[in-house]
């Protein structure tokens, strides 16, 4: 006689959760590595001014030349480095701005499946703003800088 009658009863409805759990977690971990696995692709590289110090927090931005939509967004680290992880492979174009530089493209990358791709240093060019000579003129106007005209009757 067995001490708890109902264990038979839990133990048969405990094993097909068992089989499920045994089954589905193998396979969901299989169909997760793959779907990484299929966007495997990196793109890297170095941003420097004309001077070739780094470009620190550039943004940097990827776009598909297939409709020209937002691929990826990243920004230049302290060595003036950029990486993206996980790109579906394609054909790139790559906009690079930062403050007091004119932006920076480059187009037409060609990315493959699980290739990590380099482009190495890329350089800023300075964005020259020719100003024109500016005058400034001032006048005060007499009955501002008056108080007893203003108030005089």
């Amino acid at each position: 006689m067995q001490p708890w009658p109902v264990w038979g009863v839990l133990h048969s409805i405990a094993s097909p959760i068992a089989i499920m759990k045994t089954i589905f977690t193998p396979a969901l971990i299989l169909i997760s590595i793959l779907s990484i696995q299929a966007q495997s692709s990196s793109l890297r590289g170095q941003l420097q001014n004309t001077d070739q110090s780094a470009v620190v927090f550039a943004n940097v931005a990827l776009y598909s030349t297939l409709d020209s939509s937002l691929a990826k967004v990243e920004t230049s680290d302290e060595a003036g480095v950029f990486t993206f992880i996980g790109i579906n492979p394609g054909t790139y174009n790559l906009v690079a701005t930062h403050v007091g530089s004119e932006d920076l493209v480059k187009n037409d990358i060609v990315l493959k499946p699980d290739q990590q791709t380099d482009l190495g240093v890329l350089s800023f060019e300075s964005a020259i703003v020719d100003l024109q000579e500016a005058t400034i003129t001032a006048s005060r106007s007499w009955w501002r800088s008056n108080p007893i005209a203003r108030y005089s009757t």
